[in-house]
């Protein structure tokens, strides 16, 4: 029969027991956490002074989706106004979009636009919104850099263009690109001679498959 082993190899045992355990704990949260399992922040731009567009240029081709995430405003004296987008810098008549809006009393408004050289999807408040009231908006676009595929996109967005009935407005659309290159720029603009407001904030996440 064997004499138990001492104190402190049993000591030993214990810590790399409980290493072990740490490191699978470690490596699991990696796995959830890590580029495939979370967005990933590419860049955030923040208009300190009004400007005629966002624009993310040099997006990288390393993730699997993308998504846009955004409060925005538009310095126009409107009540609200629709954003357009384009891909690579494409003005050729390459979109086709759609976009609907619910408001109070079940009240549903629709607008497509085809064969177009943008998508809008988006809509923001002007100056004729209450102060400090910006649109919020999230736009997917899956499979990014597939080749095989016309790159589409999805939205949901809400504006508060007042605060008296029928000026709450929720938004929703979707777009596509008819073409098979990947997207590296994104631009959102207007298509009047209009600005985005100061402190309008839109960040590009990207997320592995």
């Amino acid at each position: 029969m064997l004499p138990d082993a001492p104190p402190y190899m049993k000591w030993d045992e214990e810590v790399a027991r409980q290493l072990t355990d740490f490191n699978k704990r470690l490596q699991h949260l990696e796995r959830l956490e890590g580029p495939g399992g979370a967005w990933n922040l590419i860049e955030t731009i923040e208009l300190a002074a009004p400007a005629a567009t966002i624009d993310f240029l040099n997006i990288p081709a390393t993730y699997q989706h993308l998504k846009l995430e955004g409060s925005a405003r538009t310095t126009r004296a409107t009540a609200g106004i629709q954003v357009a987008l384009r891909f690579n810098n494409d003005s050729g008549n390459n979109y086709y979009s759609l976009f609907g809006q619910i408001v109070h009393v079940a009240v549903v408004a629709t607008a497509e636009l085809l064969a177009s050289s943008r998508i809008e999807a988006i809509v923001v408040p002007g100056a004729l919104a209450p102060a400090n009231s910006f649109g919020s908006f999230e736009l997917t676009i899956p499979d990014y850099v597939d080749t095989n595929k016309h790159k589409m996109l999805h939205n949901i967005g809400a504006t508060f263009e007042n605060t008296t009935t029928g000026n709450i407005k929720f938004r929703f659309g979707s777009g596509i690109w008819q073409s098979t290159t990947a997207i590296n720029r994104i631009t959102l603009y207007f298509t009047t001679a209009d600005n985005f407001d100061t402190h309008t904030l839109v960040s590009l996440y990207g997320i592995a498959g």
